[in-house]
């Protein structure tokens, strides 16, 4: 990528001299023989051509790394993903092998508790605040 960025801005550091030598060669016609005349102007389009050309092919070059460099981010990305619920996926089985979904599921069942616990001991002293109830009527609801 380094090296297309490199040959992206020859090109395009070489546009001002192009486009001086075809100037040069545009005001050298008149003065030049007929034959001549041709010649030269078969070298400035030729030059003005390939320039163009160049120009085009790096930019779509340019334009499809760029392109390539998201694709390749965005696989990256969606390969960890991947890799790491396949991970999760992996440890649940060996965790189902060895017994211990008993475990978890009672560790699910006291955060779910202590959960409902936390959640009704805010909710119990909201109500208190709100209704101006005493201490001693809040100890009486927990």
């Amino acid at each position: 990528m380094l090296f297309l960025q490199a040959l992206n801005a020859d090109v395009a550091a070489h546009e001002k001299p192009v486009k001086s030598v075809c100037e040069n060669g545009e005001a050298l016609i008149p003065v030049l023989q007929d034959d001549e005349q041709q010649s030269v102007k078969e070298d400035l389009d030729s030059i003005k051509t390939r320039y163009q050309n160049v120009k085009n092919e790096t930019s779509a070059r340019q334009a499809s790394l760029v392109e390539a460099l998201l694709l390749s981010q965005q696989f990256r990305d969606i390969h960890k993903e991947v890799v790491t619920w396949l991970d999760r996926c992996e440890e649940n089985f060996r965790k189902l092998d060895d017994g211990s979904v008993a475990e978890l599921q009672q560790e699910r069942i006291k955060v779910g508790i202590l959960k409902h616990c936390i959640v009704s001991t805010i909710l119990r002293y909201l109500l208190c605040t709100s209704f101006s109830l005493s201490k001693q009527t809040l100890l009486v609801m927990i």
